[in-house]
């Protein structure tokens, strides 16, 4: 959602919003931050850091829905990966006409969809690979019995977002870590970018009971290396 915001011209990491811990969009679904708090002044780059719902739907507002479903996709949600491994899943993403009129905007912090571990770590590689997807794999390549090595083809690339856009919100995400909620993935010596994920988990028998927490990040933030 950052990234598309800034792609589109649409807003920039210092743009300052008063964001209150309940917003109500214009028809009348009312989202909340995890926990109750007096209006914050926070720039877009403070919304992402502490990970504000409220914060992200008034933003992003600014979207169209066709514009929000058509992000996600580019980025590789709703389709699988490319891996090439049978049964992987290619996660669950609707049609931004058959969102209803709340889903709409939960899809902008990652409710109403459903993506892989592997879908979701690759927009974090995507980010710190200067905005290019990349389709993953698991073989460099292969030898036959007589010793011959043939190596895979090359994996496709799509440039998702432009780099400059890209490097702003590995920026971003480095404060989430330095500042915001994702400091428990700080390492001492290492510049670590990513981003904290909270979900709410169905216990026995159907219902809420409990949250599961995550963590994907990237490492080092200043020339990436491994996203985990």
């Amino acid at each position: 959602t950052m990234a598309a915001l800034i792609e589109e011209g649409l807003a920039d990491p210092l743009d300052q919003f008063v964001v209150p811990d309940t917003y109500t969009t214009a028809n009348n679904q009312t989202f909340s931050d995890s926990h109750e708090h007096p209006p914050l002044n926070l720039t877009l780059n403070g919304i992402l850091a502490e990970s504000s719902n409220a914060g992200t739907v008034m933003v992003g507002e600014r979207l169209t829905p066709e514009q929000r479903h058509d992000w996600f996709a580019a980025f590789g949600f709703g389709q699988p990966t490319g891996l090439g491994l049978p049964g992987e899943s290619a996660g669950l993403l609707g049609s931004a006409e058959s969102w209803d009129g709340r889903t709409k905007y939960a899809v902008m912090f990652g409710q109403g969809l459903s993506a892989t571990a592997l879908q979701a770590v690759q927009v974090f590689a995507t980010i710190a690979n200067e905005g290019i997807r990349i389709d993953p794999s698991i073989v460099a390549g292969t030898t036959s019995s007589d010793g011959v090595y043939t190596p895979v083809d090359p994996p496709v690339q799509t440039q998702v977002l432009s780099e400059e856009t890209a490097q702003t919100v590995l920026t971003m995400l480095e404060s989430v870590v330095d500042e915001g909620t994702g400091s428990l993935a700080n390492v001492p010596g290492y510049r670590i970018a990513g981003k904290t994920g909270t979900a709410q988990g169905a216990g026995v028998g159907g219902g809420l009971r409990h949250i599961v927490g995550s963590f994907i990040g990237v490492a080092p933030a200043e020339d990436p290396q491994i996203a985990v």
